[in-house]
């Protein structure tokens, strides 16, 4: 398929839960299989999470304390030129700037290596955007407060791979 389009996607039970222990069943391997597959028919270059989801396997947890931003930086979208070209991203949900990560690529058991895009929100503080720098991990500014729309931004940021 060309152009950029979005596939709403999600594997849940049968009663509305998208997390939990009973994923691990035998019983839930045939509908994580053909999760997979739509996933992959789709050629989805990147997944969406919020913060409790990354926080379920995906980020190394919260940020502890940082240190204080000696030049902080300004509240502007940033690429690693590094991560743009991997072709599979994560974009992380986190508008306050809490997760922690090790690294600007996640590698997770059964998905191919991705790329972290952090879609924040000017709440994000200087001392978290430095950390994420170091780290690697992109990140784009949706909104003030809360989530603005960062389809804009994140779409802005696929796009400039090409």
């Amino acid at each position: 398929m060309s152009g950029m389009f979005v596939v709403c996607h999600m594997l849940a039970s049968l009663d509305g839960k998208i997390d939990g222990a009973f994923f691990g069943a035998a019983e839930a391997a045939p509908a994580s299989r053909a999760y997979g597959e739509l996933r992959k028919y789709y050629g989805c270059q990147a997944t969406l999470y919020g913060t409790t989801t990354m926080l379920g396997g995906y980020a190394d947890g919260r940020v502890n304390s940082l240190p204080a931003a000696e030049n902080p930086l300004p509240k502007e979208d940033w690429v690693n030129v590094k991560g743009r070209d991997m072709g599979n991203f994560i974009v992380s949900v986190d508008p306050k700037g809490e997760l922690a990560f090790s690294s600007h690529i996640s590698e997770k058991k059964g998905r191919e290596p991705a790329h972290i895009i952090e879609a924040l929100t000017e709440q994000a503080s200087p001392e978290y955007l430095a950390y994420l720098r170091e780290k690697g991990v992109s990140y784009v500014f949706a909104g003030q407060e809360t989530l603005d729309c960062c389809w804009r931004s994140c779409t802005a940021f696929l796009a400039s791979k090409s």
